[in-house]
C-alpha cells in the first residue's frame, strides 16, 4: 500500500508498521519464512502465480535438503481492508454476484459513505458522484417502468452485440463477453432498480473523478470528471488499469 493512499485515509503508519512488523514477526517464527513479490496494477493474478512457480520451479534444485516446498498464494489491494462492510445477500441470491457487480455496489457506496464519514479525498472511477449526472435517458426509462418489462435477455444480447464495434482489445473484449454471460439476470433487475432510485445530491470534497471518454453506461458529457481516459469505456478498470494507475499516483504524489 502506499503511505500517501494510507495517510490521506487517516492511518497512523507509525503505529500500523509497528502491529505489522510485531504480528509478522512472530507469525515468522511459527510458519516459517514468508517472500512477497509485487505486479504492476491491472496484472492478471493467476498469470503472476503461474510465473512465480516457473521460477521457483527453474531453481528448484537449488532447495536446501528438508525443506518443505512454498507455497504461492495471490494477494491484491483488495485484500488489505481499509473499511470493512459486511453485506448478507439474500436466501438464494448469493449466486447473483460476481466480480464487476460487486465492483458497481462498491462505487455506489463509496459515494454514500463519502456523506457520512468525511474522508480527506475521493475518488470515483467509471461512477458519478451525483444523481443529477444520470442522463435524461435513465428518468424516462425509470418513468416508463422499462427495467420491469424489456427482458433481461435482450439487454444481455445488445450488450454483447455492442462489443463488436467498440475500441476494446481482442482479449479485453472476451472478458467483457464472459462478465455479460455469468451476470445473474436478477443482479440485472436489482442494478437497473437501485440506480434509478439513486439520490444523492451531496459531492465530495476534495474529489478525484476519473472517467472514460467512451464510457457507455454512464457517458461523461452528463458528468463532470476531474480525469478523462481517451478511448474508455465503463469498464476500463479492466481494460485501461495502466492509465488509471498513472492518474493515481499522481493525485496520491500531489
Amino acid at each position: 500500500m502506499s503511505p500517501a493512499a494510507a495517510r490521506l485515509a487517516g492511518i497512523n503508519l507509525n503505529r500500523m508498521k509497528f502491529y505489522i512488523f510485531t504480528i509478522s514477526g512472530a507469525l515468522a517464527g511459527l510458519a516459517g519464512v514468508l517472500v512477497t513479490a509485487r505486479f504492476l496494477v491491472g496484472s492478471n493474478p493467476e498469470d503472476a502465480a503461474i510465473r512465480i512457480e516457473e521460477k521457483l520451479r527453474a531453481n528448484w534444485d537449488r532447495k536446501p535438503v528438508g525443506i518443505p516446498d512454498p507455497m504461492v498464494t495471490v494477494r491484491g489491494i483488495n485484500d488489505v481492508p481499509i473499511l470493512v462492510l459486511t453485506l448478507t445477500p439474500k436466501r438464494g441470491a448469493a449466486g447473483q454476484w460476481n466480480d464487476a457487480s460487486l465492483y458497481e455496489l462498491a462505487a455506489k457506496l463509496r459515494t454514500e459513505i463519502a456523506k457520512r464519514c468525511h474522508p480527506v479525498h475521493t475518488v470515483l472511477i467509471s461512477s458519478i458522484p451525483l444523481s443529477t449526472h444520470l442522463p435524461s435517458y435513465f428518468r424516462a426509462a425509470s418513468a416508463l417502468r422499462l427495467h420491469k418489462v424489456v427482458p433481461v435477455g435482450l439487454i444481455k444480447m445488445m450488450a454483447k452485440t455492442k462489443r463488436l464495434i467498440s475500441a476494446e482489445k481482442n482479449d479485453d473484449k472476451k472478458l467483457l463477453w464472459q462478465i455479460i454471460d455469468e451476470t445473474d439476470p436478477h443482479f440485472i433487475r436489482w442494478a437497473f432498480e437501485a440506480i434509478l432510485q439513486w439520490n444523492n445530491t451531496d459531492k465530495p470534497s476534495p474529489l478525484s473523478h476519473i472517467h472514460g471518454a467512451r464510457d457507455e453506461v454512464l457517458p461523461a458529457r452528463y458528468t463532470t470528471p476531474t480525469h478523462t481516459i481517451h478511448r474508455a469505456g465503463h469498464m476500463m478498470v479492466m481494460t485501461r488499469p495502466a492509465a488509471i494507475n498513472s492518474i493515481l499516483q499522481a493525485t496520491l504524489a500531489g
